[in-house]
């Protein structure tokens, strides 16, 4: 079967993830990378050249590159990439690693990654343009807002809700049943144990906002 042929938005650490995965799945072929950043181009990363920036995509898909994924870790410019993506005309697929574990009721929006040992459980939707990092754990009936990024470790118990782009930091622990406000920030480490407000940044054990 033929594959896809696919472009990845970013030149960082998390596309490194991003052209893994996709290239893991099989259903790929990358014809390159684009960083808006001019320094990066014709810069390579994992044998992939950077093409140029977003200037690039009425040409790619002149070429027949029919689909586009982003490659950037920060959540806001994630959401923002994949919104762009798509208008411009590109599929936005799910990148899924082959060891995650994934429930058959789940709903997973487009340009969500998930990576090696990430755990969604029963009836959980997770949004658009997710980033499920490593070894992470969303337990059932979870709701994750769009550009939300779960670090690794991270665990979130049953029920839990997650607003648009929040940061759940390496090895936090969210309580069943808490929700979290949009554009919040739970640092490495933390226990939340209740609701937390938008707009916040909380730390520590139990989690208290900075």
């Amino acid at each position: 079967m033929a594959k896809h042929r696919m472009v990845i938005v970013g030149s960082g650490g998390h596309a490194k993830v991003c052209i893994d995965i996709a290239r893991k799945s099989g259903e790929y072929e990358i014809v390159g990378l684009l960083d808006d950043d001019p320094e990066q181009c014709n810069k390579r990363v994992l044998g992939l050249e950077v093409l140029g920036g977003r200037e690039k995509f009425e040409e790619l898909l002149r070429d027949g590159v029919t689909h586009g994924f982003c490659g950037i870790g920060h959540n806001a410019f994630r959401l923002d990439i994949t919104e762009h993506l798509k208008d411009a005309g590109f599929v936005v697929p799910i990148l899924r690693h082959p060891m995650t574990s994934i429930g058959d009721s789940v709903e997973i929006g487009e340009g969500t990654i998930l990576v090696a040992g990430a755990i969604v459980n029963a009836d959980s939707h997770v949004g658009r343009a997710c980033l499920l990092n490593t070894a992470c754990s969303v337990d059932h009936d979870n709701i994750l807002g769009d550009g939300v990024h779960i670090s690794p470790g991270a665990r979130l118990g049953g029920g839990v809700k997650i607003g648009d782009r929040v940061q759940v930091g390496i090895g936090a622990t969210l309580l069943p049943n808490v929700s979290i406000g949009h554009d919040t920030i739970i640092g490495g480490g933390a226990v939340v144990l209740r609701d937390v407000p938008c707009n916040a940044k909380f730390v520590g054990v139990p989690a208290r906002p900075m």
